[in-house]
């Protein structure tokens, strides 16, 4: 009978003992084919491994400069800030593009590769348009404000070369690019130019004449990448007329004291802000001021005073567009003819222009 007490005893060392391996194998970590991974009885230095595998920190992360980032030692408290998606919780992921309806739009998982479409511009990359959260307010100026764009390079038709301080405008002028692009139709949907609020045109040449001419790069949040020379589909969400609109001036936000890092120009503030992420005071991302959208022609009629919301995406410019840009904001204030580059936005112009430095 005292063997039957004996085995029991013998069996319970044994699952004891299996358990107490089993605990202890899953304590520790080592390095296996590069990876620390769960197992063994203690730590193992190994140069894959940075040296020495350790149980892995859980990543913390603050807010710094609008973006979510590791803390380096992995201890600093999560930080509340509307510029992280209100909490700063989880690691960014690297945004990866694919085309959308037409839109270059970030993966969901990040992982999925870059599409070659002709509707996101023949390469979905994420350094130049993308549409935030595809949303906006509108307004409309016409040549009462403006008869010809200071920023994107300075668009004027007839084009002009080395424009003089004194340039008059009344025969070469903003107007004149209206009217030869309204007729244009692509998708049923006439042409016009719009000025992109300031946080959409980030980053800015050395003046104000350059805003917006190359687009901010790996652009994230609701707010769009929608530099000079970026065409853009809206539909209005109050009777789904739509209008195409090509980015040939800047909307500002003017105003130092609500917008500290502005470029400067006419008091834009309720509308256009100057940094991506910031809400104008309808609480839209986005804005379009529409060059002439109260014409009749074009099919928009717009009041300007409540700020007409869209849903916007962004599309491929069409050749005749692209050509009159060219023909309209390079070489503006300066053509290169003295030697150095010419000055024109890269996206218009092509890669030979720079950034005009001053207004």
């Amino acid at each position: 009978m005292i063997w039957i007490y004996i085995l029991i005893f013998v069996l319970t060392v044994a699952i004891l003992f299996i358990v107490l391996y089993i605990f202890l194998a899953n304590k520790y970590f080592q390095c296996v084919n590069g990876k620390c991974v769960k197992g063994g009885h203690s730590y193992k230095n190994d140069p894959t491994c940075n040296n020495e595998c350790k149980p892995p920190i859980p990543p913390s992360y603050q807010c710094l400069n609008g973006n979510c980032t590791p803390c380096q030692d992995g201890s600093c408290p999560y930080k509340d800030d509307p510029k992280c998606n209100d909490e700063c919780k989880q690691p960014p992921i690297p945004p990866s593009y694919q085309c959308l309806n037409g839109n270059c739009t970030p993966c969901q998982n990040g992982s999925c590769p870059y599409k070659d479409e002709t509707t996101c511009h023949d390469e979905c990359k994420p350094s130049m348009y993308y549409p935030g959260d595809g949303k906006a307010t509108t307004t409309y100026f016409t040549n009462v404000e403006s008869e010809g764009a200071g920023a994107c390079g300075g668009c004027v038709y007839p084009g002009i070369k080395n424009m003089p301080s004194d340039f008059d405008f009344k025969k070469n002028n903003f107007n004149n690019m209206y009217l030869q692009m309204k007729d244009i139709i692509t998708d049923g949907a006439h042409w016009t130019m719009c000025a992109a609020s300031e946080a959409m045109m980030a980053p800015y040449c050395p003046g104000n004449v350059g805003m917006g001419c190359t687009g901010r790069a790996n652009p994230q949040g609701k707010t769009a990448s929608a530099p000079c020379g970026s065409c853009w589909r809206l539909t209005r969400t109050d009777n789904n007329k739509v209008l195409n609109v090509v980015v040939a001036d800047a909307c500002p936000c003017g105003n130092k004291s609500i917008c500290p890092t502005t470029a400067g120009g006419a008091d834009n503030s309720p509308w256009c802000v100057a940094e991506p992420d910031q809400a104008n005071h309808l609480g839209f991302y986005n804005h379009f001021d529409v060059w002439n959208a109260i014409d009749p022609d074009i099919d928009w009629p717009s009041a300007g005073s409540e700020g007409d919301p869209v849903s916007f995406k962004n599309i491929e410019c069409p050749d005749q567009i692209k050509q009159l840009l060219k023909d309209s904001c390079c070489g503006t204030y300066y053509d290169g003819s003295q030697g150095g580059s010419p000055q024109g936005c890269p996206n218009i112009c092509g890669p030979e222009y720079t950034c005009p430095p001053s207004g």
